[in-house]
């Protein structure tokens, strides 16, 4: 028997052994489960954990509607109910007028008893007449409700003929309301007059009588600025306003001067350039802890030069349409990048006449209220190339005090960027000097995106050798090697690159061996890898090790939790009135 046949079949038999093993630590695991479980029932659980997981459960976007398992958690057992049916808090959380059967919509808002409710209106699709409708049985039941209502969110289509009739049943006080959500969709025409009316609802929305409304959102449409709903919010967010009913930035600023307890801000394309000749009033908002704005740099510029506000912990600003001639960068900039805290990680992106530079708390990627800088700038056409440098060293240069402990860099560099690409690699390798792990995003084919191995060439030469450094004429300065500190790196792109080999091998050479290099999902090329292996500790193909063998896929158990068959209007615990 030869070598490579006994080689073979000792593979054959360790793959058979590990997946025996894997197999009989599932068994057991799952062994040891049922005999756990039937020790200590979740029935021992205190009620207020109990009820805390169910709620979490429940509230997972990917559920999808709430309402059916929450009946079906209420039908497992007499304690499960029991608890369930005594806890009308979790009912009233789940009003979707469009996803609940009017027998079973009915019951949901019996259960939820005094809780104030969360509504969601979506408009509703008529099969007979093809077209979708402001009505329903659920809307209307919803809506005689109001005074219970504590969120409301109405998602729906300015250009069907289902906002007039919602407007009407807003002329009646909803004294529980605290927070609101609007948002039109449709209607491109940005100059067209003929909705007016629902672009810019009236002041005596709700009669004037809402609870302290905490949370306002406004996307496509405005509340008109009289209306004292606005005086309590602790959060707003308005997005997509048309020109025809777009406030001023000196009116926005007014609306804002009567909000001392804001502490939540997102404006996107919310305000047009106020083009009065006096003075404007700055405003100072105390509380303010996060602030987004986005939209054409002239309406940001002159909104954010004069508001002031304490130390953020979540700024983004997005730029459309800079002109470095008109607005100075600097000043946009420098008061947020002061309040911001030395970040770990961060994101920078260089496009076409475009760049965008992130970064989020360690370790919480998704988490919405994680404190987060977010700067992204996208430039006119006609700016010319010699002005895109100032941009990038007036960024860096702020975020550089910020920058000196970051240990984790992504970075996506476009082939048709235009950036100049020895001022970018210099300003980036001497800002982010202390990463450890490098992640190249954003390149289908590595090899033909020619600013990633230009990068590769550039930190593959010591500083001094740089062809503009100041100490490139001194032959006795250290040769100082770029990105000292870094360990791991990333690869997006399916492609070969000849130039990551030279950075490899420079590194090793230099005693800085790389440890580990991870390629994405779907990167096939042996030769490639083998080489890369001779260089680096780990070499990873994400879902699947390079090192490895790859074993069989092991069955997977069904992971149903529930059973989606039942039809609300079958069931028979519609008719189950005292619940």
């Amino acid at each position: 028997m030869s070598a490579s046949e006994t080689q073979r079949i000792n593979s054959s038999n360790l793959q058979q052994n590990l997946l025996q093993e894997t197999n009989h630590a599932y068994e057991m695991a799952s062994m040891l489960g049922r005999q756990y479980n039937a020790l200590l029932p979740i029935s021992i659980l205190p009620l207020e954990l109990f009820l805390k997981i169910i709620r979490d459960v429940i509230s997972c976007p990917s559920f999808g509607y709430p309402s059916n398992y929450l009946r079906y958690v209420s039908q497992v057992c007499h304690h499960w109910r029991k608890a369930v049916l005594g806890a009308p808090l979790l009912w009233s959380q789940l009003i979707d007028c469009n996803n609940i059967h009017p027998k079973w919509f009915r019951v949901v808002l019996r259960r939820a008893r005094s809780s104030p409710l969360r509504v969601t209106i979506r408009p509703l699709w008529d099969e007979m007449e093809g077209e979708s409708k402001f009505a329903g049985p659920n809307v209307h039941l919803a809506l005689r409700n109001l005074e219970r209502v504590g969120g409301l969110d109405i998602l729906c289509s300015v250009e069907e003929d289902i906002v007039r009739p919602m407007i009407n049943h807003f002329q009646q006080p909803a004294p529980s309301l605290q927070c609101l959500t609007l948002s039109l969709s449709g209607c491109n025409d940005e100059d067209n007059d003929t909705n007016r009316d629902i672009q810019c609802l009236p002041a005596n929305i709700f009669r004037g009588v809402t609870a302290p409304l905490r949370r306002l959102t406004l996307s496509r449409c405005l509340i008109d600025f009289k209306a004292p709903l606005y005086r309590h919010l602790t959060s707003l967010s308005i997005s997509q306003i048309f020109r025809v009913v777009a406030p001023s930035v000196s009116d926005f600023l007014h609306l804002l001067r009567n909000m001392p307890d804001l502490t939540s801000l997102a404006l996107t394309s919310a305000f047009s350039l106020s083009t009065i000749t006096g003075r404007i009033e700055d405003v100072h908002l105390p509380r303010l802890s996060s602030l987004k704005i986005s939209g054409m740099s002239a309406e940001c510029s002159q909104f954010l030069s004069h508001l002031h506000y304490p130390a953020l912990s979540r700024f983004e600003l997005h730029l459309r349409g800079f002109d470095p001639g008109e607005t100075e960068f600097a000043s946009l900039i420098k008061h947020q990048l002061s309040t911001i805290e030395p970040f770990l990680s961060c994101t920078v992106r260089m496009l076409d006449k475009y760049f965008e530079f992130s970064t989020r708390r360690h370790g919480i990627e998704d988490e919405t209220e994680s404190p987060l800088l977010c700067i992204s700038c996208s430039m006119l056409s006609s700016v010319s190339p010699t002005h895109t440098p100032r941009i990038l060293l007036s960024l860096v240069a702020y975020i550089a005090p910020r920058a000196c402990h970051c240990e984790r860099l992504a970075l996506t560099l476009d082939r048709n960027a235009g950036w100049p690409a020895e001022t970018t690699f210099k300003c980036l390798t001497r800002t982010f000097s202390s990463v450890k792990r490098l992640d190249i995003m954003g390149t289908k084919r590595m090899q033909s995106c020619q600013p990633v191995d230009d990068f590769f060439r550039y930190i593959s030469t010591p500083e001094s050798e740089q062809p503009h450094d100041a100490t490139s004429r001194d032959s006795t300065a250290p040769k100082r090697v770029l990105l000292p500190n870094l360990q791991n790196l990333y690869m997006n792109g399916h492609g070969t690159s000849g130039a990551l080999i030279s950075f490899l091998e420079y590194r090793r050479n230099c005693g800085l061996a790389i440890e580990t290099i991870e390629f994405r999902k779907g990167f096939e090329d042996p030769s490639f890898i083998q080489s890369i292996k001779s260089l680096c500790i780990s070499v990873t193909i994400l879902g699947r090790d390079a090192n490895a063998v790859v074993a069989p896929n092991l069955q997977q158990g069904s992971t149903a939790f529930f059973s989606y068959g039942a039809e609300e209007a079958d069931d028979p615990e519609l008719d189950y009135i005292a619940g």
